[in-house]
């Protein structure tokens, strides 16, 4: 009787502990690694990251944090049913990145406090290609004007000269004093 009511009580017991488990949420990723390859710096590369709750309640991510300014990640939904999917879409500045491989980190924070890393890997290709790009030549390099008192104004000259093979565009032109 007493080796009855023991192997009742266990398989009771184990009914609830599984049930309890599989009932969390659980995220999938569809990689956490993703690699571009070659990257041209003017053609900022994207990559859609799928994201799934293999559990069997609501999972919810609180924050997507990138690393730095060159990455943007945006998150179709911060909550995901069971069995259901939300995106990750991450989009690369590579003109914010220096050229050569570059390896960026997004994460993601869920509420019940977890952490996943997903990576981005590439190489930014391009740059300075003496046969296609422009070459600013500025005359006189260096301009001393002195001391300018309040309400006077003095004046000169640049010269703005393109010695390279490629369009130059200049946005814009600033000074500063002290």
């Amino acid at each position: 009787m007493l080796l009855l009511r023991f192997f009742l009580l266990a398989l009771f017991s184990s009914l609830f502990v599984p049930t309890t488990v599989l009932a969390e949420p659980s995220l999938q990723v569809s990689e956490k690694v993703y690699d571009f390859g070659l990257v041209p710096l003017q053609k900022p590369p994207s990559h859609r990251f799928i994201l799934t709750n293999a559990g069997k309640s609501t999972l919810h991510i609180k924050r997507v944090r990138s690393f730095c300014g060159c990455t943007i990640a945006q998150l179709s939904a911060k909550e995901i049913k069971p069995r259901g999917k939300a995106f990750l879409d991450v989009k690369i500045d590579p003109q914010q990145l220096p050229l050569g491989d570059f390896s960026k980190q997004i994460d993601l924070f869920l509420a019940s406090k977890e952490s996943y890393t997903l990576t981005l890997k590439g190489k930014v290709e391009g740059g300075y290609d003496p046969a296609t790009s422009p070459v600013l030549n500025v005359t006189p390099a260096k301009v001393e004007l002195g001391a300018i008192e309040k309400g006077k104004k003095k004046s000169f000259t640049l010269l703005f000269e393109n010695s390279g093979k490629g369009k130059l565009k200049i946005f814009s032109i600033s000074g500063w004093g002290d």
